[in-house]
Protein backbone atom coordinates (compact mmCIF):
# COMPACT_ATOMS: atom_id res chain seq x y z
CA UNK A 1 0.00 0.00 0.00
CA UNK A 2 1.52 3.23 -1.29
CA UNK A 3 -1.21 6.03 -0.84
CA UNK A 4 -3.84 5.91 1.97
CA UNK A 5 -4.55 8.09 5.35
CA UNK A 6 -2.91 8.33 8.56
CA UNK A 7 -5.08 8.36 11.38
CA UNK A 8 -4.32 9.28 15.11
CA UNK A 9 -6.67 8.58 18.14
CA UNK A 10 -5.81 10.33 21.05
CA UNK A 11 -6.94 9.54 25.12
CA UNK A 12 -5.15 9.28 28.07
CA UNK A 13 -3.29 7.12 30.27
CA UNK A 14 -4.91 5.41 33.35
CA UNK A 15 -8.94 5.97 32.15
CA UNK A 16 -10.64 2.78 31.85
CA UNK A 17 -13.66 2.16 29.58
CA UNK A 18 -15.86 1.42 32.53
CA UNK A 19 -15.15 0.79 36.38
CA UNK A 20 -12.98 -2.13 36.56
CA UNK A 21 -13.00 -2.55 32.69
CA UNK A 22 -10.09 -2.19 30.33
CA UNK A 23 -7.67 0.62 29.96
CA UNK A 24 -9.06 3.01 27.01
CA UNK A 25 -5.95 2.98 25.08
CA UNK A 26 -5.57 -1.30 25.13
CA UNK A 27 -9.18 -0.97 24.06
CA UNK A 28 -8.59 1.09 21.06
CA UNK A 29 -5.54 -1.02 20.35
CA UNK A 30 -7.94 -4.02 20.41
CA UNK A 31 -10.58 -2.39 18.34
CA UNK A 32 -8.16 -1.59 15.48
CA UNK A 33 -6.54 -5.40 15.44
CA UNK A 34 -9.92 -6.42 15.58
CA UNK A 35 -11.10 -4.35 12.80
CA UNK A 36 -8.23 -5.54 10.46
CA UNK A 37 -5.66 -2.24 10.82
CA UNK A 38 -2.92 -2.86 8.76
CA UNK A 39 -0.94 -1.69 12.38
CA UNK A 40 -0.77 0.90 14.73
CA UNK A 41 1.82 2.59 17.02
CA UNK A 42 1.16 4.08 20.58
CA UNK A 43 3.16 6.24 22.22
CA UNK A 44 3.03 7.66 25.57
CA UNK A 45 3.45 11.00 26.37
CA UNK A 46 6.01 11.83 29.67
CA UNK A 47 5.32 14.97 30.05
CA UNK A 48 2.17 17.48 28.56
CA UNK A 49 -1.86 18.45 29.81
CA UNK A 50 -4.16 15.97 31.04
CA UNK A 51 -7.72 16.10 30.52
CA UNK A 52 -8.47 18.87 32.68
CA UNK A 53 -5.58 21.22 31.05
CA UNK A 54 -3.49 20.86 34.07
CA UNK A 55 0.25 20.24 33.55
CA UNK A 56 1.13 16.62 34.52
CA UNK A 57 5.00 14.37 33.88
CA UNK A 58 6.35 11.40 34.93
CA UNK A 59 7.23 12.16 38.61
CA UNK A 60 3.35 13.46 39.12
CA UNK A 61 1.27 12.49 41.77
CA UNK A 62 -1.46 10.01 39.88
CA UNK A 63 0.69 10.21 36.28
CA UNK A 64 -0.41 7.52 35.22
CA UNK A 65 -4.13 8.37 35.11
CA UNK A 66 -3.32 12.10 33.50
CA UNK A 67 -0.55 11.77 30.77
CA UNK A 68 -2.03 11.80 26.89
CA UNK A 69 -1.73 8.47 24.82
CA UNK A 70 -1.19 8.53 21.05
CA UNK A 71 -2.44 5.77 18.75
CA UNK A 72 -1.27 6.04 15.24
CA UNK A 73 -2.48 3.90 12.39
CA UNK A 74 -1.64 4.08 8.53
CA UNK A 75 -3.71 2.52 6.42
CA UNK A 76 -5.70 2.61 3.10
CA UNK A 77 -7.81 5.57 2.60
CA UNK A 78 -10.97 3.04 1.85
CA UNK A 79 -10.20 0.56 5.47
CA UNK A 80 -10.23 4.16 7.90
CA UNK A 81 -13.52 5.42 6.09
CA UNK A 82 -15.00 2.09 7.46
CA UNK A 83 -13.87 2.24 10.89
CA UNK A 84 -14.54 5.83 11.36
CA UNK A 85 -18.31 5.34 9.95
CA UNK A 86 -18.66 2.07 12.18
CA UNK A 87 -17.30 3.51 15.15
CA UNK A 88 -19.83 4.59 18.06
CA UNK A 89 -20.13 7.03 20.83
CA UNK A 90 -17.74 5.18 23.22
CA UNK A 91 -14.99 6.46 20.61
CA UNK A 92 -16.23 9.92 20.57
CA UNK A 93 -16.80 10.59 24.78
CA UNK A 94 -13.53 9.13 25.33
CA UNK A 95 -10.78 9.63 22.27
CA UNK A 96 -10.34 12.80 20.22
CA UNK A 97 -9.95 11.15 16.21
CA UNK A 98 -8.07 12.93 13.84
CA UNK A 99 -7.03 11.87 9.88
CA UNK A 100 -4.68 13.27 7.01
CA UNK A 101 -4.00 12.40 3.41
CA UNK A 102 -0.61 10.39 3.13
CA UNK A 103 1.34 8.53 0.97
CA UNK A 104 4.06 5.66 1.81
CA UNK A 105 7.36 7.20 0.59
CA UNK A 106 9.05 3.71 0.32
CA UNK A 107 6.36 2.38 -2.19
CA UNK A 108 4.67 5.22 -3.52
CA UNK A 109 4.93 6.14 -7.37
CA UNK A 110 6.60 9.78 -7.75
CA UNK A 111 3.35 10.72 -8.93
CA UNK A 112 1.39 10.05 -5.88
CA UNK A 113 3.87 11.94 -3.86
CA UNK A 114 3.93 14.59 -6.05
CA UNK A 115 0.18 14.58 -5.02
CA UNK A 116 0.66 14.49 -1.59
CA UNK A 117 3.22 17.58 -1.86
CA UNK A 118 0.67 19.51 -3.69
CA UNK A 119 -1.89 19.53 -0.99
CA UNK A 120 -0.02 22.26 1.23
CA UNK A 121 3.74 24.18 1.27
CA UNK A 122 4.81 21.54 4.17
CA UNK A 123 5.33 18.11 4.56
CA UNK A 124 5.50 15.80 7.92
CA UNK A 125 7.81 12.54 7.54
CA UNK A 126 7.16 10.04 10.09
CA UNK A 127 9.07 6.83 9.60
CA UNK A 128 8.68 3.62 12.02
CA UNK A 129 11.99 2.47 12.69
CA UNK A 130 11.91 -1.46 14.21
CA UNK A 131 15.04 -3.17 15.99
CA UNK A 132 16.70 -4.37 12.84
CA UNK A 133 16.28 -0.78 11.68
CA UNK A 134 18.72 1.12 14.08
CA UNK A 135 21.61 -0.95 13.71
CA UNK A 136 22.48 2.24 12.00
CA UNK A 137 22.63 4.31 14.84
CA UNK A 138 19.95 6.83 15.49
CA UNK A 139 22.37 9.38 15.08
CA UNK A 140 23.01 8.59 11.44
CA UNK A 141 19.15 8.37 11.02
CA UNK A 142 18.72 12.12 12.37
CA UNK A 143 21.76 13.39 10.53
CA UNK A 144 20.05 11.47 7.25
CA UNK A 145 16.82 13.43 7.30
CA UNK A 146 18.03 16.58 8.60
CA UNK A 147 18.57 18.57 4.92
CA UNK A 148 16.95 22.01 4.83
CA UNK A 149 14.36 20.83 7.63
CA UNK A 150 12.46 23.68 9.11
CA UNK A 151 11.90 21.69 12.15
CA UNK A 152 14.79 19.68 13.71
CA UNK A 153 14.45 16.09 12.80
CA UNK A 154 12.85 14.21 16.05
CA UNK A 155 13.13 11.09 17.71
CA UNK A 156 10.41 9.37 19.83
CA UNK A 157 10.42 5.77 21.21
CA UNK A 158 7.10 3.85 21.34
CA UNK A 159 6.63 0.48 23.32
CA UNK A 160 3.46 -1.10 22.51
CA UNK A 161 1.36 -1.98 19.19
CA UNK A 162 0.91 -3.70 16.40
CA UNK A 163 1.93 -5.27 12.58
CA UNK A 164 1.65 -7.55 9.93
CA UNK A 165 2.12 -10.32 12.62
CA UNK A 166 -1.47 -9.51 14.49
CA UNK A 167 0.55 -10.35 17.85
CA UNK A 168 0.45 -6.73 20.05
CA UNK A 169 3.75 -5.74 21.51
CA UNK A 170 4.16 -5.13 24.89
CA UNK A 171 6.66 -3.21 26.83
CA UNK A 172 9.23 -5.91 28.33
CA UNK A 173 10.62 -5.21 32.06
CA UNK A 174 14.01 -3.31 31.81
CA UNK A 175 14.25 -4.51 27.96
CA UNK A 176 13.86 -2.15 25.10
CA UNK A 177 14.11 -5.23 22.88
CA UNK A 178 10.51 -4.72 20.92
CA UNK A 179 10.51 -0.82 21.06
CA UNK A 180 9.78 1.17 18.21
CA UNK A 181 11.42 4.72 16.99
CA UNK A 182 9.59 7.06 15.25
CA UNK A 183 11.69 9.69 13.45
CA UNK A 184 9.77 12.91 12.50
CA UNK A 185 11.37 15.96 10.21
CA UNK A 186 9.40 18.31 8.46
CA UNK A 187 10.01 20.25 5.00
CA UNK A 188 8.83 22.98 2.73
CA UNK A 189 7.42 21.56 -0.41
CA UNK A 190 10.51 22.83 -2.37
CA UNK A 191 12.72 21.19 -0.27
CA UNK A 192 11.15 17.81 0.56
CA UNK A 193 11.71 16.06 -2.59
CA UNK A 194 15.66 16.62 -3.15
CA UNK A 195 15.88 15.08 0.78
CA UNK A 196 13.18 11.96 -0.45
CA UNK A 197 15.40 11.50 -3.84
CA UNK A 198 18.74 10.97 -1.69
CA UNK A 199 17.03 8.66 1.30
CA UNK A 200 14.68 7.20 -0.41
CA UNK A 201 17.08 3.90 -1.39
CA UNK A 202 17.39 3.66 2.97
CA UNK A 203 13.55 4.26 3.50
CA UNK A 204 12.64 1.89 1.32
CA UNK A 205 14.80 -0.65 3.56
CA UNK A 206 13.05 0.22 6.84
CA UNK A 207 10.24 -2.33 8.51
CA UNK A 208 7.36 -0.04 9.18
CA UNK A 209 5.76 2.90 6.92
CA UNK A 210 7.61 5.94 6.10
CA UNK A 211 4.53 8.36 6.32
CA UNK A 212 4.16 11.60 4.35
CA UNK A 213 1.62 14.12 5.41
CA UNK A 214 0.37 17.50 4.00
CA UNK A 215 0.79 20.11 6.60
CA UNK A 216 0.33 24.26 7.60
CA UNK A 217 3.29 25.54 9.06
CA UNK A 218 1.81 29.15 10.61
CA UNK A 219 4.02 32.30 10.54
CA UNK A 220 2.47 35.23 13.06
CA UNK A 221 2.36 38.33 11.37
CA UNK A 222 4.59 40.63 13.06
CA UNK A 223 3.80 44.21 11.41
CA UNK A 224 2.22 46.52 13.88
CA UNK A 225 3.55 44.33 16.84
CA UNK A 226 5.59 46.43 19.34
CA UNK A 227 8.22 44.51 21.29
Amino acid sequence: MSGGTYLEVLTYDGERLHPFGPLVSDWVVQELLHRGAPGCTVVHGVYGLDRRGTIQDVASEYANENLPVCIQVFASTNWVGTFLQSIDAKWSTRCRLFTSPAVDVRVCTDHELQDVLEMSDHVFCKVYLGQPDVALSLSEWLGALRGPSVAPPMLTRARRGFGSHRAVRKPRLFSNRDDVWILEAMWSRADAMSVLDEVRPRLRRVSGPAVILPVAVWHPRTSGVQP
